[in-house]
């Protein structure tokens, strides 16, 4: 992105800035380098219209598409950083909402249907789940989350209930067929 435009953008968000930059001063263990990178990615989102990727990030940014793509990759504490911004910003009335729709990605479909192997590539092209890496690393965080357990070889939804809904909101099927 031009300097000039950077420098514009950079003055009409400063307040925008400002958050961002006392929210990131409250994460431990990441330096000012990551910080001034997540800050200029968090203010690219402002003038980015539709679904944004690397290579649009590259476009509008100062790093190349590799960089993105590489940082990225790097654990980000988001649940602190957005929890740190509710509580500095909110008015202390509060509600908790998951969207549990990002879950036919990574690995639902896969689950319902009772697969024992998601690192599979049989099973990783038909519900068409990424790589073994991205699979790895999504299944961590729904065992981590409580969403999925690990169950006599396979896995399973922790709550009987969401199961249900998500059976038949992603997989059209009725409450009574199991």
């Amino acid at each position: 992105m031009p300097e000039s435009l950077t420098a514009m953008i950079t003055r009409k968000h400063k307040i925008y800035n400002q958050l961002i930059i006392s929210m990131l001063d409250k994460l431990s263990n990441i330096n000012q380098w990551r910080k001034d990178f997540i800050l200029e990615t968090f203010v690219l989102f402002l003038p980015i219209r539709g679904r944004i990727n690397f290579l649009q990030l590259a476009r509008y940014g100062r790093h190349k598409e590799q960089r993105y793509r590489q940082q990225f990759e790097k654990q980000f504490d988001f649940l602190t950083f957005n929890k740190e911004l509710v509580l500095s910003s909110g008015s202390r009335r509060f509600a908790i909402a998951f969207d549990p729709s990002y879950i036919t990605h990574i690995a639902g479909k896969a689950v319902s249907n009772g697969e024992k192997q998601l690192t599979s590539g049989r099973v990783m092209n038909e519900y068409r789940l990424g790589t073994p890496h991205n699979v790895s690393k999504n299944k961590f965080l729904l065992i981590n989350n409580d969403i999925i357990g690990e169950m006599g070889g396979s896995y399973c939804f922790m709550d009987p209930a969401f199961e249900l809904w998500f059976r038949k909101s992603f997989l059209n099927k009725p409450y009574g067929n199991f």
